[in-house]
């Protein structure tokens, strides 16, 4: 079998078929490694050409020796487990587990945003109302307690969400703090200067 240093993992089968799809499964490997593919065909890695990229139409890929499995379009790197529920929240459409650490240069989430905060009709806690329900329950008002993110974990777009929505609210605390005291610093200086003027008509008499 001729060398390359790029392209497809190079197999020992006699597996004739080659349907593929138009999405690559892409994993590392080592030599002598055996990939399984739709639980019957058995490959042997004769050798690594660096990125390897494997593609296939509804495979189920196990790599001994390795540790990743693809299996009805859900995929678990270093771990057997794909569970359907975390704690009491509902996971059954993820489509990724890993045990271990993720290390990349950048996640994009998309999800709802919290400008809502700032519609007419959004109703702000006093903040007298947000400090009783801080003693009452120890966390934030529609923030996750330590309790149920050690359950449950958090879902880095909701949270990133609720997160925007607190910030946004404190902002408008300060500015409505800002404005009350403006008129207070607009009353201080009236009666500063009634005061003045009470004092120059004592002088003058």
């Amino acid at each position: 079998m001729a060398s390359s240093n790029h392209g497809l993992l190079k197999f020992q089968s006699n597996w004739n078929g080659d349907n593929v799809s138009n999405r690559p499964i892409t994993f590392n490997v080592k030599k002598e490694d055996v990939v399984t593919i739709n639980n019957y065909n058995e490959y042997k890695v004769l050798e690594l050409l660096g990125s390897t990229n494997l593609k296939l139409n509804n495979g189920h890929i196990n790599l001994r020796g390795g540790d990743l499995t693809v299996e009805k379009g859900k995929a678990r790197i270093g771990t057997t487990e794909m569970p359907e529920y975390i704690g009491g929240k509902d996971i059954s459409d993820y489509r990724l587990f890993v045990a271990g650490g993720i290390l990349t240069e950048a996640v994009r989430v998309r999800t709802d945003w919290a400008d809502y905060v700032f519609e007419p009709s959004y109703k702000l806690a006093p903040l007298s109302e947000v400090e009783k329900y801080i003693a009452e329950k120890g966390h934030l008002p529609n923030v996750p307690s330590a309790k149920e993110v050690a359950s449950e974990g958090i879902d880095v777009g909701e949270i990133s969400k609720i997160q925007q929505e607190k910030i946004e609210e404190v902002f408008l605390h300060l500015i409505k703090m800002n404005k009350a005291m403006q008129k207070m610093q607009q009353k201080i200086q009236t009666l500063e200067d009634e005061n003045k003027t009470l004092k120059t008509q004592l002088n003058n008499k």
